[in-house]
């Protein structure tokens, strides 16, 4: 999940700065994105503490990071639509980068977009 959430929080990055990946770093950090596949739990509630309680023992160790992943999304979405959207597809959405052509449909969003589409591997 880590890595996932490293590489939204860059992809926002670099949407905002109207961008590509262009650094090595930068490209490494937006191939690490998995998706978050059998990960129910970012659909959970997780805006408070007092939200863990509704949480499963199996999923609680994944609530810190959630608040943290449901935060960033939060802090680029325009409003509550939008955020509801990304949430939605970053879960049902699935994307990995064995190559720079295979894109899901997750990296075609406004904050991604500018980091993938001009991904600069040479």
């Amino acid at each position: 999940m880590r890595d996932n959430i490293e590489a939204i929080r860059m992809a926002f990055s670099l949407g905002v700065k109207g961008r590509g990946a262009q650094t090595a770093e930068e490209i490494a950090v937006l191939r690490k994105y998995a998706g978050f596949g059998g990960l129910k739990c970012i659909l959970n509630d997780a805006n408070e503490l007092a939200d863990a309680a509704k949480w499963s023992k199996s999923d609680i160790e994944l609530f810190a990071p959630t608040v943290e992943l449901r935060r960033l999304i939060h802090d680029y979405s325009r409003d509550d639509k939008e955020f509801n959207r990304y949430i939605i597809i970053a879960k049902t959405k699935r994307a990995t980068f064995k190559n720079e052509t295979s894109k899901s449909s997750l990296f075609s969003l406004p904050f991604f977009s500018c980091s993938f589409d001009r991904l600069n591997t040479s």
